[in-house]
């Protein structure tokens, strides 16, 4: 996108030529894909097609999306207030910082705590051999994360950060990363092959995490760096506790300017609908305000 941008614009491209290569895996053994089919939850069952959408259509039914703003400043005290007890282990982002605090806030307000995260991960920046920096698609795995006890417990927020912070670490790992990538690609064919399709409501005590919030989206602007816009898809309305967070798009004011999105990130998050008015309650309190109630 960057690249038909700059050439829209009749500029040279600042990045390298995407390239549509894809690498080959070799075909898993039946023992690594028993290992690593816990880490695919989306991947756990297939269905026929119609069958999946009657499913989409009955689980979607007391779902509903929150839309929400973290402007740059509270993200900023996020990250400082979660980072200021972290003695070892590398520093915690605002995509850690931010994932536990929505944590914290679902539980506050689901029947059945949230007690597991999934992360959508990026690999596009591993140096290994099965991997092309510039290819022209997604390139992602899942990191599945646990901690031991649901925040009621006494688990805190700057805690569970850390902990998904280690864990995105700990699963960098190149073997790791490859054999997932073997693993995922073969139940996606099997499932193919069959005539059928995989399909992932979510799961009642886990987070899914999806998040954009450092590609740069508004480098891609056609021409028009203040006011190019990124119309979003949001999370499936049939996935719950589905989080997906991207960098804010530029708004217009009264005045008819336009206004960057300067650091802020725009949050996405499917809920029950019968706690959805909860969620916004406590969202509308700020971040330092939920913050300050924890023990």
């Amino acid at each position: 996108m960057h690249a038909l941008s700059q050439e829209y614009q009749g500029l040279e491209s600042v990045h390298p030529a995407p390239t549509f290569k894809k690498h080959t895996f070799l075909s898993p053994s039946q023992e690594l894909i028993d290992a690593f089919r816990p880490t695919l939850p989306h991947l756990q069952t297939i269905y026929s097609r119609e069958l999946a959408i009657s499913t989409c259509r009955e689980i979607g039914k007391p779902l509903d999306i929150v839309t929400w703003r973290f402007d740059k400043e509270e993200l900023a005290v996020l990250k400082v207030m979660f980072n200021k007890d972290r003695e070892t282990g590398p520093r915690l982002t605002i995509q850690d910082c931010l994932t536990a605090h929505i944590l914290t806030l679902l539980n506050r307000c689901l029947d059945k705590p949230i007690k597991r995260v999934t992360s959508v991960a990026s690999y596009r920046a591993l140096d290994a051999p099965f991997n092309h920096p510039n290819v022209a698609g997604n390139q992602y795995y899942m990191v599945r994360m646990f901690y031991s006890a649901p925040i009621s417990a006494g688990t805190s927020t700057a805690n569970i950060a850390g902990i998904i912070r280690d864990s995105i670490i700990k699963h960098r790992d190149l073997d790791y990363v490859a054999n997932w990538l073997a693993v995922c690609g073969h139940l996606m064919l099997v499932a193919q092959s069959a005539g059928q399709t995989y399909f992932f409501a979510g799961e009642e005590d886990a987070l899914l995490v999806n998040s954009m919030a450092y590609i740069d989206w508004t480098s891609v602007h056609f021409g028009f760096p203040h006011s190019a816009r990124f119309f979003r898809p949001s999370p499936p309305p049939y996935r719950r506790n589905h989080l997906m967070i991207f960098p804010a798009n530029p708004v217009c004011g009264e005045d008819g300017k336009w206004v960057c999105g300067d650091g802020a990130l725009d949050v996405m998050l499917t809920v029950p609908k019968s706690c959805k008015g909860q969620v916004v309650d406590i969202l509308r309190e700020g971040i330092s305000s939920v913050i300050s109630r924890e023990p």
